[in-house]
């Protein structure tokens, strides 16, 4: 800028250390609590998109309040599920983009084989990438099912090792055998579609049909459904969904950030109330001080006006030095913020699984059967945030000079330097 000292500018920051100390401390914290509260409502945000983002899927569809077995013999479906009937009729919503079907069973049998007398049993379609079909990256030995498969099984590694289980036994689900062909691992931040073994849809079908516990099943019937969608019409698809399929319980990450309760919530309207505040508070913090200072140099503006500096010339002054102090600020503030993320990096979030996701039996609680979706907070800082940090930053500086400069036109050097 034109008549602009550096090293003025440099001498009146550091001769004016209390003003220069207050402004600074003013732009860091309300840079850092600006970050801060944003980077972690967004670190809630993705913890609850994790469970489903895990398994490929938007949403998924289950229908609630199933009916209660008579006895739990055989194999029966879970409490908290009915049957869906039609799955083919969601297919073809606009923004849809891929569903495949699974069917949930708890089988209850004598214990002629080392998994005992109780399994979670799902049925999948091993040609789909999305739901269970994320499992083909978690083979731990042998292979995993293909659509030719007929009664094959594949079983939990944590469930295996528990039971003993290896490669070519075989298990007995409902009176038939399932020779064991693949052992699989799933991700430790999900419980969806994950269960103790795996067969093909078309078996589990099949067993559900014959079972005398199951009543009103039918061949295609299935009771979890995964849907991958456009994410611009997800809020479209889960109400089409809804209205397709009547009774259904549509999950999506929403779902499970309302689940987290009040500290999620909590985050979101600190993020958006708080920024609001964050930023009004360190406007007016900025310009209290820069007024303050133009009150307190009146007589050096009045020196300067009076060897000829323009009004032009002392509001650039007045501008490069809070220009710098307003990018100090925004720097400092992105260090604190940086060094707040990494403390809060990695905590463990416990998310309520929902009665009709939750595939193990309230009233069979075993020391494996977790209740919380356990997820790390990714806590940090995005490249857009950092950018409107800084520019909010040097933006309040600047915009408060703007602002004030009617007060150094109207200092007039006769009249200052006669009376101060």
């Amino acid at each position: 800028m034109i008549g602009v000292r550096i090293h003025y500018v440099l001498k009146e920051i550091l001769g004016r250390k209390n003003r220069s100390l207050l402004m600074l401390a003013g732009l860091t914290l309300g840079i850092t609590f600006l970050l801060c509260v944003n980077a972690l409502a967004n670190a809630y945000d993705q913890a609850a998109s994790v469970p489903l983002q895990q398994l490929g899927a938007d949403l998924t569809v289950q229908k609630s309040n199933g009916p209660i077995p008579n006895k739990f013999e055989g194999a029966v479906l879970p409490c908290a599920n009915n049957v869906i009937s039609e799955p083919e009729k969601i297919r073809n919503i606009p923004g849809v983009e891929q569903v495949t079907s699974a069917l949930l069973l708890w089988v209850f049998d004598s214990g002629q084989d080392n998994a005992g007398d109780f399994k979670m049993v799902l049925g999948i379609e091993p040609d789909s990438n999305i739901g269970p079909g994320k499992l083909k990256g978690g083979i731990q030995a042998g292979r995993y099912l293909t659509s030719s498969d007929h009664n094959k099984a594949m079983v939990d590694k944590s469930y295996a090792s528990a039971k003993g289980i290896k490669l070519g036994d075989v298990l007995h689900i409902s009176g038939r055998d399932f020779p064991v062909i693949g052992i699989v691992t799933t991700p430790s931040t999900t419980l969806l579609g994950t269960t103790n073994v795996y067969i093909s849809l078309s078996d589990a079908q099949e067993i559900a049909a014959k079972a005398s516990e199951i009543s009103h099943f039918q061949q295609n019937d299935v009771n979890v459904l995964f849907i991958k969608a456009d994410p611009a019409r997800l809020a479209l698809v889960q109400g089409a969904v809804s209205k397709a399929l009547p009774g259904v319980t549509v999950s999506t990450p929403q779902s499970f950030l309302g689940m987290m309760g009040g500290v999620a919530a909590a985050a979101k309207l600190i993020a958006r109330l708080g920024s609001l505040i964050a930023v009004l508070a360190t406007g007016a913090m900025v310009m209290r001080t820069t007024a303050s200072s133009i009150m307190e140099r009146k007589r050096d503006i009045a020196i300067m006006k009076a060897v000829g500096w323009s009004a032009a010339n002392v509001r650039g002054q007045i501008m490069s030095e809070n220009l710098l102090l307003g990018l100090g600020g925004g720097v400092l503030g992105l260090i604190v913020s940086y060094g707040f993320t990494l403390l809060l990096r990695g905590q463990i979030v416990e998310i309520p699984l929902p009665w009709e996701l939750d595939p193990y039996p309230h009233f069979y609680l075993t020391s494996s059967a977790e209740k919380f979706l356990k997820v790390p907070l990714a806590v940090n800082l995005s490249l857009t945030s950092v950018i409107f940090a800084l520019v909010l930053a040097v933006g309040l500086t600047l915009l408060t000079t703007l602002l004030l400069a009617r007060r150094l036109t109207n200092i007039k050097p006769a009249e200052v330097l006669r009376y101060d």
